[in-house]
This record gives structure tokens, C-alpha cells and sequence, in this order.
């Protein structure tokens, strides 16, 4: 995403086997909560429905309410969890799918 000049956030995605999952969503903080993120997260479903790719799958750390949130409001449900899966903090990760 480029804003005024800026590259103000990416998304990056794996497809496999015709699903995708999401690996990264990253905004720069000045940008956030400007819909920088939503508008990568809309490209990207757009993209996979016009590739055929479903389902797409994420993991959210299980404390960034923010992000949860984000994904909730696209239609993301929780499917499940990934134990210490962040190596820098041990923290659990959230398996989330549309």
C-alpha cells in the first residue's frame, strides 16, 4: 500500500494447493487505523476469488485484539490454535479461516 508516496503497509500470501494463507499484514503505525490494512486485506480476498483460492487461512496472535477484529469484520472465524507458536514471546497463535 502506497500512500502519498509512502509505502505505508504489504500483505504477503502463500497459495497452496488452491488456498491461500495469509503470512503477513504489516502497516506502518502512522498509517494505522486509516484502513490501510483493510484496504490490503479486501485486495487479497478480492484476488483469491478471482483466482479460485478458498479457503484462506491466517494465524493472529492470540492477544493483538485489533487484528482479530479486523478479520472478524471480513468474516474470519476461529477455527483453532497453534500452541507457542510466536518464538519470540511463546505466545499462542489464533488459526482464523474464511
Amino acid at each position: 500500500a502506497i500512500v502519498e508516496g509512502t509505502v505505508a503497509g504489504y500483505i504477503g500470501m502463500w497459495e497452496i494447493s488452491g488456498q491461500c494463507d495469509i503470512t503477513n499484514v504489516a502497516v506502518l503505525p502512522a498509517f494505522r487505523r486509516k484502513g490501510v490494512g483493510k484496504k490490503l486485506i479486501e485486495h487479497l480476498i478480492e484476488y483469491c476469488k478471482n483466482t479460485n483460492l478458498s479457503p484462506i487461512f491466517l494465524e493472529v496472535r492470540k492477544s493483538n485484539e485489533p487484528a482479530k477484529s479486523l478479520y472478524s469484520g471480513f468474516g474470519f472465524k476461529e477455527i483453532g490454535i497453534r500452541k507457542k507458536y510466536y518464538s519470540d514471546t511463546g505466545e499462542d497463535a489464533i488459526i482464523m479461516s474464511l
